[in-house]
Parts: structure tokens; sequence; C-alpha cells
């Protein structure tokens, strides 16, 4: 009886984990009622490359209802927003005075995500799929996992697996692997370079703590060991 190894690669996505996220927001945890920079990063999605003017598909998700208060229509350049070319693959828009104003949404109503789509000039490459960004209600204690993006993962034993993370409001933010404290410092924003050493799932929490409160955001990644395949006695 024959034994051979392999890597099993079928039906699974191949990811990148150094790939960077492709929005961030500033400032990081945003509310309804303030202004805010969006930056997209082009790379790893269908505007790679791409050297034309970007224009955004963009609403908001109110009273949980996605892709509400929608900026003009799909491909009419003259009525949605376009984004500022700041380097490769860089762009930049800009919601201002306020999410709540730029949106038009009263205030009555509760915004909870920024949604996005990004596409070129003639609608022919665009960002898929959607992609959409919490506001927050106030200012209070959070953490958010920024990258990896997808959860869960799919990787290899000694993948390294890039791990950031932001919080607001917090006097200390830890990492957890598995329940393992693996980091632990003071201010905002932090990262973290993990080794993919345990075959199966793996827990990654990462948590915010003041004086009087705690909050954490997780994902899991799973390790998935060589796959075994036995060739019957006799077959060619």
């Amino acid at each position: 009886m024959i034994k051979r190894l392999f890597t099993a690669t079928l039906f699974f996505l191949i990811y990148t984990f150094a790939t960077a996220q492709i929005i961030t927001v500033d400032p990081p945890f945003p509310i309804a009622d303030e202004a805010v920079t969006v930056t997209f990063n082009a790379t790893g999605t269908g505007l790679e490359g791409y050297e034309g003017d970007v224009y955004a598909h963009t609403g908001v998700t109110v009273n949980g209802q996605q892709w509400q208060n929608v900026i003009g229509t799909w491909g009419d350049n003259s009525t949605q927003p376009q984004l500022t070319n700041i380097g490769t693959d860089l762009y930049e828009l800009l919601i201002t005075p306020t999410i709540r104003e730029f949106y038009s949404v009263n205030q009555s109503d509760v915004i909870s995500q920024l949604c996005f789509v990004f596409r070129s000039a003639d609608g022919s490459q665009q960002t898929s799929p959607d992609i959409f960004y919490d506001v927050y209600q106030t200012q209070t204690l959070t953490v958010r996992i920024t990258s990896p993006e997808e959860s869960p993962l799919i990787a290899e034993l000694l993948d390294t697996l890039h791990v950031t993370w932001q919080a607001n409001l917090a006097d200390s933010s830890f990492l957890y692997i598995n329940d393992q404290e693996v980091f632990a410092d003071t201010g905002s924003s932090f990262q973290y370079e993990l080794i993919a050493t345990h075959y199966g799932a793996n827990w990654i929490k990462a948590v915010a703590v003041n004086e009087t409160e705690r909050v954490a955001d997780s994902f899991y990644f799973y390790v998935r060991r060589p796959l075994t395949i036995e060739e019957r006695p006799g077959c060619c």
C-alpha cells in the first residue's frame, strides 16, 4: 500500500494574511454626527492597477436596513461621490460635515453602518463583495479587529498571521490566543505577528479595558492537517 501526503487545496480559498485592509476610517470608531475620512486601498480588489477616476456607490444602514439613503444612482458620475487619488491604488473620500448630513439621514434615525462599492468611471471594474463599516452611537469603550478581515480563515502550519486592532477609550488592551494572553499594551492601535503553531481551530480575541468596563472582539482561524490519500492495492 502506497501512501502519499498532499497539502489540501481543493475547495479552500488561499488567503494572503499580510494583505492590507480594503478601507480604513479616521476616526476608527465614527459616530453619526461627526465627519470621517475613508481611505480605500484597491490592492487585491477589482480596481487594483486601475488608473482612472474612482467613484463610490454609497449609502448607510438606517434602523437596521442596509443600503438606505444611497447617494445618486449607479453609473451616474455627476451624482455619485468621486474619490481623490492619494497614491498607487490608494484613494480618499471625505464624508463631511457629518455622516448624517452627508447622507441626509433624519436626526431621529439610527445609523449603524457605512455601505460602499467602489467602481471605475465606466462601471466596468468594481469592488466585490459590498463593504460595510460600523458607525457607533456614542463614544464608548470599544475594540475592533481590523486585520484580518475574514473569519474563519484557513491556514497552514507555521503561516504568519498579521493581526491588527484598535481600541477607543481604553486604559489597556490585550490579545489572547486560545485564552492564553500573548500581548498587552496601552494606546489605541496595536499589531501582532501570530505564528500558526497548532492544528485545528484557534480562537483569537482582542480585549480592551478601562476602570469600569471590558469589551472584546474575536475571530477564528483553522490550521489544516496534511491530507493523507491511500491508493487501493493494485490500482494503476
